[in-house]
């Protein structure tokens, strides 16, 4: 389970980078809108973008959040990328901009974290915590 503090930074973020590999093996990232839920992360997307085409099934993927040179904190994840049905009032609630983007056809990804490292270099010493 993770540490509350990670939880609460990832429920204030809004935007994360979502890293995965194309089908031919290259590598391909995407910085896009997301929703932690339920030890989850969940991103939405059109059927034709080159992530969707790609994947197949479950894959592996990595997630970074937190990209401001003024908080200086991030938080890094490892896990696993699957196709999923979430309910789009979840994420209309938090990014209510988007009823424009997102149809019937959207896509949604779940993204199940298996290890995570939450890094905070405004403390000194530095705050890390990670699951091992």
């Amino acid at each position: 389970m993770m540490d509350q503090k990670i939880v609460d930074f990832l429920n204030s973020e809004r935007v994360a980078v979502l890293a995965t590999m194309l089908a031919d093996g290259t590598p391909y990232t995407s910085a896009m809108h997301f929703i932690y839920h339920d030890g989850a992360l969940y991103f939405s997307t059109q059927p034709t973008s080159r992530k969707v085409k790609d994947l197949n099934g479950i894959t592996k993927a990595s997630v970074t959040a937190g990209f401001s040179e003024k908080d200086w904190v991030t938080v890094q994840l490892d896990g696993t990328l699957e196709k999923s049905e979430l309910a789009t009032e979840l994420h209309l609630a938090k990014y209510p901009e988007d009823a424009k983007h997102i149809g019937g056809e959207a896509v949604v990804f779940k993204f199940t974290p298996t290890w995570w490292r939450y890094s905070d270099f405004k403390t000194k010493p530095a705050t890390f915590i990670e699951n091992k």
